[in-house]
């Protein structure tokens, strides 16, 4: 192969991985982008994978950006970083076990090797980074996620990559499209059969739920840019007293509990406040909490309230990223605290509860994870053990990642087949079904209203995936330890020859 054909493959590849992860994806290109790349990383000299790792570099702090809220470069190069050595971790490893074979077996080798991969990256990092993320939109095919969770999308799409090298590899004889022409079209046709029946089929209820989310004033950026100095030394000395100008004001509060009175009054059972929605001293929150049981006791809801708390305890950090479930009796349901905070939160908010919460409500089990959380799959793995029907994910976005983020939080509940009720201060506020389509939306960079109003149909259903767990990774990682032995078992007999 020519090395134009080489060097054109890696610049076709890393120009295609710039139209995914950012906030508008392009489904397409995720297909594109692994022909290439691996079109370049199997038959270019070794040394030249460096050109990749630098490409992706480049490729990662572009499409990252959108993951960067206060847009801080230094951010954003750890960021693409990250983000080359994922990929760079891939290919590499790909080449290093790739064997030229003639079997249509061997073109299961890449896919298995991003799959174990991109499973062990979400695992430590959650799930932005994953390659059927991009895939959403294509609903039928998504719905496979509901066996395979999400990484046997990606599988496909790196199985369909391993094929059109394989037919380079094979001249493109006819045996050779004819085999792996027919085998990848069975299985996608399969796949989306199944998708198409599953859309089609998807069952409908009487029973449904009147539920709100209430938008906060309070604003994280503002206060970051407004109090910078502050915030650094905050970082800097953590059992520093926390200035009182970064707490919420009583018309915040006001408007926030009127927001909430509103929505109880309309008739809502569930209210969910969005992620740091208030900025709460000790005082603060205990003077809250009495007026919000009042509200949930009078009306008879559930309401999630969830805020910045300062921290009161021995923790080592000044602040707490905080909900507090109260019951229709007016009574504490759960205290939960966010157990990942982002990057730009690390330095100042401590790591919270490693086990969600649930409450057995006449509506379902319902639980509950701040934000990033969602994103990670140890705790929606203990969403399902635990037979969770409803998910409240108070949230807080920014411009550039909003959208993307909600229509993670959607692959997620199709995947588990749970409801979702998502509240934002900064960004998309949505209700969705087991399905995961929208029933209600509103997004705070566009209206000016604080409340959504939605009726949640109650359809939850754990799908197989949801009750088999990470069955499909725990296959690919077997395989893959399979190919290591088969390498290395090649490597020794060539050895002795």
């Amino acid at each position: 192969m020519s090395k134009i054909f080489i060097y054109i493959s890696l610049f076709i590849g890393v120009v295609s991985m710039l139209f995914i992860g950012q906030e508008k994806q392009y489904g397409i290109f995720a297909w594109i982008a692994p022909i290439f790349l691996l079109q370049f990383s199997r038959r270019a000299k070794p040394m030249h994978l460096l050109y990749l790792f630098l490409l992706l570099i480049i490729a990662g702090y572009i499409t990252q950006k959108t993951h960067n809220l206060f847009n801080n470069p230094v951010f954003g190069i750890i960021n693409g970083i990250a983000y080359a050595f994922i990929h760079i971790i891939i290919y590499s490893v790909d080449r290093l076990l790739f064997v030229k074979g003639k079997k249509i077996l061997s073109t299961l080798l890449f896919p298995t090797v991003y799959v174990v991969v991109e499973a062990v990256t979400t695992s430590l990092l959650g799930t932005s980074g994953v390659l059927a993320q991009s895939q959403f939109s294509f609903y039928q095919f998504a719905q496979l996620s509901t066996i395979t969770g999400m990484h046997g999308i990606t599988f496909i799409i790196c199985w369909f990559a391993s094929i059109i090298y394989w037919l380079f590899e094979n001249e493109f004889k006819p045996p050779f499209i004819q085999k792996g022409i027919f085998s990848f079209v069975a299985v996608f046709t399969i796949v989306l059969s199944f998708g198409f029946i599953r859309v089609v089929a998807q069952s409908e209820t009487n029973k449904e739920v009147k539920v709100a989310t209430v938008s906060g004033s309070f604003n994280l950026n503002e206060l970051v840019q407004k109090e910078e100095e502050a915030v650094l030394q905050l970082a800097n000395k953590p059992d520093m007293k926390i200035p009182a100008s970064f707490f919420s004001g009583d018309t915040d509060i006001s408007i926030q509990l009127n927001n909430t009175v509103k929505a109880a009054e309309s008739g809502a059972k569930i209210i969910i406040w969005n992620e740091a929605a208030l900025f709460l001293n000790q005082n603060q929150l205990c003077t809250l909490l009495t007026e919000i049981k009042k509200i949930s006791k009078t009306f008879g809801t559930y309401i999630l309230i969830a805020f910045f708390e300062e921290n009161n305890t021995v923790r080592a950090k000044p602040i707490n990223n905080k909900s507090i479930l109260i019951t229709k009796e007016g009574t504490i349901g759960w205290e939960y605290k966010k157990l990942h905070p982002t990057p730009a939160e690390i330095p100042l908010v401590n790591s919270g509860d490693s086990e969600i919460p649930t409450l057995n409500t006449e509506y379902g089990i319902v639980s509950n994870v701040i934000c990033y959380d969602y994103d990670f799959p140890s705790l929606s793995e203990q969403a399902n053990e635990k037979k969770v029907d409803i998910m409240l994910v108070p949230s807080y976005d920014w411009e550039g990642f909003a959208s993307m983020h909600s229509k993670m939080a959607q692959f997620e509940t199709l995947q588990n087949g749970r409801l979702l009720i998502r509240s934002n201060g900064n960004g998309i506020n949505m209700v969705t079904d087991n399905n995961g389509r929208v029933i209600a939306e509103l997004n705070t960079f566009t209206s000016k209203d604080r409340v959504l109003y939605a009726n949640l149909p109650l359809n939850s259903s754990a799908t197989f995936y949801a009750k088999t767990d990470r069955v499909f990774v725990i296959i690919s990682f077997i395989y893959f330890a399979m190919l290591v032995l088969f390498r290395i078992t090649l490597r020794k007999s060539n050895l002795c020859i």
